[in-house]
């Protein structure tokens, strides 16, 4: 069903946007974007975070946290925050080959092996010692650092 509704949108696009060398990156930044407006609904709508609220439940961060995922998701509309991009015209396997692979990265952001990194990029990029921090238990980093 999810997948002939992404099929439904994908006919009204506005443009046919290439993958090449020139828009791979942009084209990882936007998801990227709708990604954060996923997870920041995940913690701040209660409907999105009955499927989230899963992936937080481990009382260790390691791999396994990453994994910790919700068979929820499928029943909440996930998929609605990358619709954006397909009306834009991206197609959706490219969307969602690009959330894939920021989903591999996410088993980086999900460890206590690696420690703080250089200032530039514990600035720039999301690293396992930021994401620590997300996923805290102290009242002031609840419901924030959502990158």
């Amino acid at each position: 069903v999810t997948g002939a509704l992404i099929t439904a949108i994908y006919q009204f696009r506005f443009f046919d946007i290439p993958v090449n060398g020139w828009t791979i990156v942009p084209l990882f930044i936007a998801m990227e974007f709708c990604y954060y407006w996923f997870h920041h609904a995940s913690h701040r709508m209660r409907w999105f975070w009955s499927a989230h609220v899963v992936h937080h439940s481990s009382e260790t961060m390691n791999m396994t946290t990453a994994m910790r995922q919700s068979l929820l998701y499928s029943l909440t509309g996930w998929w609605l925050f990358f619709m954006p991009m397909v009306l834009l015209g991206v197609h959706p396997a490219v969307v969602f080959s690009l959330y894939a692979f920021n989903l591999c990265y996410q088993y980086f952001v999900h460890t206590e092996a690696v420690g703080k990194l250089h200032p530039w990029v514990e600035f720039w990029f999301n690293t396992p010692s930021a994401h620590r921090v997300h996923h805290g238990r102290n009242p002031e980093y609840i419901d924030r650092n959502y990158g």
